[in-house]
């Protein structure tokens, strides 16, 4: 039976992926998608004469599915599989559909699937993986092939696979890959294959480049850290290949580095990313390797900082992680001296490729916006252009209701001061058109750190610098320590923290004593730099629960010691470096005999942070 779930695994590694433009010129341009497959090679089965064979196991291959109907959706594209391979090896394909959406319609499926004969039953989803549960014992004769997800109860406290069931954990798109499908963009509008890898597809003649949305568990090779899912287009190419490859990694997670800023303006900021900020990340990369956990990076742009003769250096230090670097462009990543948004975007394009594009992982797709229009001389307007607006839209269509969506873009969609959220126009029209998904925004931009919700659905991460401010001192403006967002999807579960260069990851918070504060002399002061409203913020006295702590807007202690000591040794501080109040304060005041305050910050998800200090005693 194993060789038998190879062979549906397989089905499509290898897809010829071809489009015909429908211009009047009537130019034809193929597309060529190879999948390498290093586990498993296909030989069609024959009898003693060399004539073909049935495979052991009967001649049916049933679809049990959680949609009423296959007209579109994930269900679809496994069912486009199945038939793809019955046609091709002599099987019968045939389908059962749920009623509705509930374990007991798919259990019904399930055993209607089975009771019919069918010797290998393929289902999929989180509502077949409960109803598998209660009925895998009922028809030991019959296989199952599960596609993300593992038979459970309803309560998600027993996990019992049985000898006839076979679980694929990957998510539905890439299920449907492997039936052929693939998308593919000119930046305008998308093209998908059908069963056999074809495309027809109205290549725009301003198009800049031809790029694949990679699907999720494969990545493009590296070219220097960069992905190379994308090809410059010109009018006159007839062909464009590509090579998508599996990744490697054996972990049923993967995870995402964000970091924002990086922006190294001369040779001596350049040789501190290389020295202070590259070892940690090279460290970090290097230990979920071995844990066989797949990562990527994604820059959040000002990869640099007006100075695009760093680009090639900066990109090959990026390169020295080991895992896919994408990047997102930056206002100080456009060429000073060009005065339109796309010739001023030339130099940043030869290194990282499109300034707008989308890719999967896991159940997530990752959608890379650039939203800012250039002006030339360092003249900008923080916005999405008409023309993103549309080809996102489009792809907007493509996704099954409810999806995940991450839009990665250098400035925020919302600017956040202390009594005030201005959402930027354009962010409104998409988070419009992306209506019923689950929607996040990754950015950077402003140098400080926030999780903030935009509105119902849709939540915006803005990540600190990665060195600090500017390069001039050891901390962000708000407090946050230089570092980056550490994304994380393992099945159901997103979850987000931020990673400290100088700090272990199980370090949250900041605790500081009374005394500390002028506006608060008496109080505690906690900092929590990576705090959403899903947090709670509760204090210990001495062993002693005391409750939640009052969230304040404040300035950070740590930041404003550092300011001061410039001041002292006569340096310049300049208006760049004026402390950031901001949210993510707390304070509680302590009784006069207290001797031990624990500060305690929980997670969305449940993780647990704290930080003990002692009080002086008094006098």
């Amino acid at each position: 039976m194993k060789k038998f779930i190879a062979l549906v695994l397989t089905l499509a590694l290898a897809v010829s992926l071809c489009a015909c433009s429908s211009k009047a010129s009537s130019q034809t341009v193929t597309f060529t998608v190879p999948m390498d497959d290093s586990t498993y090679t296909f030989t069609a089965p024959v009898d003693e004469n060399g004539e073909s064979a049935t495979l052991p196991g009967g001649a049916t291959i049933a679809l049990a599915a959680e949609q009423a109907s296959l007209d579109d959706g994930a269900d679809t594209l496994l069912w486009k599989g199945i038939q793809t391979f019955a046609g091709t090896y002599g099987y019968t394909a045939e389908n059962h559909t749920a009623a509705d959406t509930s374990v007991e319609a798919a259990e019904a499926a399930l055993r209607e699937a089975a009771e019919s004969g069918a010797a290998l039953v393929v289902c999929r989803g989180e509502t077949m993986a409960q109803a598998l549960f209660n009925i895998q014992n009922n028809y030991p004769g019959v296989h199952y092939l599960l596609f993300d997800g593992e038979p459970h109860n309803s309560s998600y406290t027993n996990y019992t696979t049985e000898s006839n069931v076979h679980c694929v954990l990957f998510q539905e798109e890439q299920a449907g890959f492997l039936a052929g499908y693939a998308a593919v963009t000119d930046g305008y509008t998308f093209a998908q294959s059908d069963a056999q890898g074809a495309f027809a597809l109205d290549a725009d003649d301003e198009a800049l480049f031809i790029s694949v949305v990679t699907p999720a568990g494969y990545i493009a090779p590296l070219k220097e850290g960069v992905p190379q899912f994308f090809l410059p287009y010109t009018p006159s190419a007839k062909r464009f290949d590509f090579e998508l490859q599996a990744w490697p990694g054996t972990a049923a997670c993967y995870e995402l580095l964000a970091i924002a800023d990086p922006q190294p303006k001369t040779d001596e900021h350049f040789e501190r990313l290389r020295t202070e900020i590259i070892p940690p990340l090279q460290a970090a990369t290097a230990a979920k390797k071995a844990q066989g956990v797949n990562q990527a990076a994604i820059l959040l742009g000002d990869i640099v900082w007006d100075s695009p003769q760093l680009f090639a250096k900066v990109r090959e230090q990026f390169a020295s992680l080991g895992i896919p670097v994408y990047g997102v462009i930056g206002n100080h990543d456009h060429d000073l001296n060009k005065f339109t948004d796309r010739e001023a975007t030339e130099n940043y394009r030869s290194h990282f490729g499109p300034t707008y594009y989308a890719f999967d992982m896991g159940r997530t797709h990752y959608v890379v916006l650039d939203d800012i229009v250039y002006h030339g001389a360092r003249k900008y307007d923080e916005q999405i252009d008409s023309m993103q607006l549309r080809w996102a839209a489009a792809y907007a269509e493509r996704l099954p209701a409810g999806s995940r969506v991450c839009f990665a873009m250098h400035a925020p969609a919302m600017k956040s001061w202390r009594d005030e959220r201005r959402v930027m126009e354009s962010a409104e029209t998409l988070m419009d058109a992306f209506a019923g998904h689950e929607i996040h925004f990754i950015s950077g931009h402003t140098h400080i750190n926030s999780n903030f919700d935009i509105r119902e659905g849709a939540m915006e991460h803005n990540v600190a610098q990665i060195c600090g401010n500017l390069w001039r001192d050891p901390i962000n403006r708000d407090g946050t320590p230089k570092g980056w967002q550490l994304f994380r999807e393992c099945g159901e579960d997103f979850a987000w923290t931020y990673q400290s260069l100088e700090m272990p990851e199980a370090r949250q918070l900041r605790v500081w004593g009374p005394g500390t504060a002028e506006d608060y002399p008496a109080s505690v002061i906690a900092k929590v730099w990576n705090w959403d409203s899903y947090w709670t913020v509760v204090w210990y006295e001495d062993g002693r629960y005391r409750g939640s702590m009052q969230r304040i807007w404040f300035n950070d202690p740590d930041y404003i010691a550092n300011i001061d000591s410039l001041k002292a040794a006569g340096k310049t501080v300049s208006k760049s470096q004026r402390p950031r109040t901001t949210h993510f304060y707390f304070k509680a005041r302590p009784s006069a005999s207290a001797r031990e305050i624990e500060v305690v910050a929980t997670d969305r998800s449940g993780r647990r942070y704290s930080e003990r200090i002692t009080l002086p005693a008094k006098e």
